[in-house]
């Protein structure tokens, strides 16, 4: 059919891999035809134009979402993994475009007359984004859905870094809870710290993960995990094996901005912010 035919309908039902419609369609549809959300919305007051020559021009239309409290809508849920009773949001990201930093917040009391700058954190939190692409719109569907379950900076959850964090040395078996690791200071510098550090998130060479705690560091290349990790190691595949801290996190934003490459293809930018809270 000509992409001058369309025609609005309204939803009355979502189910796993259906719509159900308030009323029929006025027209056929083929198979792979393009359905879009429709979005009741006002212009933003300033349109901008860019000339590309002295006869042609481009425009790109903004709009802002108006929040009509007539329109029903349906109540956000996450079907994530849980740890510790709290979603593990565990979508893979593009590794390339991750950025990791620290953040250690502090106010200038200046109202007091003399500046004066005061903190009451004893540690620096994680500031991380990561760049998030989908391959369908039920990939994206999944990252949505979990971002409004959050309620954008509301909502607690785990993510992890997704980098070698701690590297095994010596390969394991399955009921292994006793590891050998590369030299990062573990006890003194993060096995005291409130969180960070004591979850990791472990990606075996099969694409399978396990969550563990870490109750303790015999020495500086030793740790022992909370049980057995389940899955085994050779050493010869270690170095497929990823061992990554596990965060405690919030978003640190309350919006998302989706960049659609072609009709299903996407990409998503999250950022996140560590808690320094105990569970």
């Amino acid at each position: 059919m000509s992409t001058d035919y369309f025609e609005i309908c309204e939803i009355s039902a979502v189910y796993s891999s259906a719509i159900a419609l308030k009323k029929g369609v006025e027209y056929s549809w083929d198979d792979g035809t393009d359905i879009y959300p429709l979005l009741p919305a006002i212009f933003e007051p300033e349109q901008n134009f860019s000339i590309i020559t002295g006869w042609i021009s481009k425009i790109q239309v903004k709009a802002v979402e108006v929040i009509d409290g007539s329109l029903s809508a349906f109540s956000a849920s996450t079907d994530a993994d849980t740890y510790e009773s709290l979603p593990v949001f565990a979508a893979r990201p593009i590794i390339s475009n991750a950025n990791l930093g620290l953040w250690r917040p502090y106010n200038f009391l200046q109202f007091l007359g003399i500046s004066y700058a005061n903190s009451d954190i004893d540690e620096s939190r994680f500031k991380t984004s990561m760049q998030y692409r989908s391959m369908s719109r039920g990939e994206l569907s999944d990252i949505v859905d979990f971002f409004d379950w959050c309620k954008g900076r509301w909502g607690r959850f785990w993510v992890p870094t997704w980098q070698k964090d701690i590297v095994v040395t010596e390969g394991f078996h399955a009921d292994a809870t006793t590891f050998t690791i590369e030299d990062i200071d573990f006890a003194d510098t993060w096995q005291s710290a409130t969180n960070t550090g004591h979850y990791i998130f472990i990606t075996f060479p099969d694409g399978t993960y396990a969550i563990k705690e870490i109750i303790a560091a015999s020495d500086s290349t030793h740790i022992t995990l909370d049980d057995a990790i389940g899955t085994a190691c050779t050493t010869a595949n270690l170095g497929r094996l990823v061992v990554s801290f596990l965060l405690l996190v919030r978003f640190d934003q309350d919006s998302l901005n989706i960049e659609y490459v072609t009709n299903t293809v996407s990409r998503v930018k999250l950022k996140f912010v560590s808690l320094l809270e105990d569970l």
